[in-house]
């Protein structure tokens, strides 16, 4: 009886076809500038999901590739029943990252497949957080008096009061200093009222010509 001996040979490794190669690009690229699918391995460790069209793209790569138990990117169909290892484009990080993911979640059964090749699988919109808002105060503005309020005149300091001037005391003698300065000290007490003319003061005036 004559015996065969088994193929050593038990996996081989070739480029990836074309239809891989778009499965892959189209989700490496959606993946990078979605908030929600980028880096698909730790979106799947803190149990949340991709979004719609990432889940969508990601059942047509799980479709056509897998990884292995030795890290390593296989075809999901044999050749000559044999592994066929896939050589993918060494800066698809979210590609490796998703199979990663897909890998995971089917060794743990008792969680959600993390993508599910059912077509029909309802995956919920997913909406963007909202941004915390800030509120931002408007100045305080002075309010203008009224006509007819009562308001009082500012504190008097040697910069405010330009209608008192530095005087050389010299040449005025001691009293005109007494009473220069009696008129500084009354200046700080003296208060504005502004009214309007009574309905009598204008009749008065109209008939004394003031408003002619």
């Amino acid at each position: 009886m004559v015996g065969f001996l088994s193929d050593p040979v038990s996996a081989v490794s070739r480029p990836a076809t074309e239809t891989e190669c778009r499965a892959a690009y189209d989700f490496e690229q959606h993946a990078r500038n979605c908030a929600f699918c980028e880096n698909p391995y730790e979106v799947h460790r803190s149990h949340q999901q991709l979004c719609e069209k990432g889940h969508r793209l990601a059942q047509d790569v799980a479709y056509y590739i897998y990884r292995g138990a030795d890290g390593e990117t296989y075809s999901t169909i044999d050749e000559n029943h044999k592994l066929v290892r896939v050589e993918m484009p060494a800066d698809y990080t979210q590609v490796r990252g998703l199979l990663r993911a897909i890998e995971r979640s089917l060794r743990h059964r008792s969680r959600t497949p993390f993508v599910s090749m059912d077509r029909t699988y309802y995956v919920a919109a997913r909406t963007p957080r909202r941004s915390h808002s800030v509120k931002i105060e408007q100045p305080k503005t002075k309010r203008r008096p009224r006509s007819g309020e009562i308001v009082e005149w500012p504190e008097y300091t040697k910069s405010s009061a330009p209608y008192v001037k530095e005087i050389n005391t010299r040449r005025r003698g001691s009293i005109y200093a007494e009473d220069l300065e009696m008129l500084q000290r009354n200046a700080k007490r003296y208060n504005v009222e502004v009214r309007e003319p009574s309905a009598r003061d204008i009749r008065e005036r109209r008939h004394s010509g003031y408003y002619r």
